[in-house]
């Protein structure tokens, strides 16, 4: 949540089982695949650094080619995003 310290796992749910991320969800390392069958299989993929690496090689990669926006992270969705959370603090507060 925006300003709140909760638990907050997340789960994605398909035809053949279950994905569950562990809490907090956004900068998870580790997961588990449930089965229907009930067979569960844990994996853990540690950060290289402090979870935000990723948004660092894609700064990098845009300074590096002369990009000042990142087609994977355009100006217009930061914006949407931006908007839609101070929406959301709007009306928790």
């Amino acid at each position: 949540t925006i300003g709140f310290n909760t638990a907050i796992e997340a789960e994605i749910i398909g035809t053949n089982g279950r994905i569950k991320i562990e809490n907090p969800w956004f900068k998870a390392t580790d997961f588990s695949v449930i089965l229907n069958d009930g067979s569960v299989e844990k994996f853990s993929i540690p950060h290289q650094s402090n979870g935000f690496e990723y948004e660092i090689e894609e700064v990098m990669h845009c300074l590096d080619n002369g990009l000042l926006e990142s087609a994977k992270m355009p100006h217009l969705l930061t914006l949407q995003i931006s908007k839609i959370m101070d929406e959301v603090l709007a009306k928790m507060v």
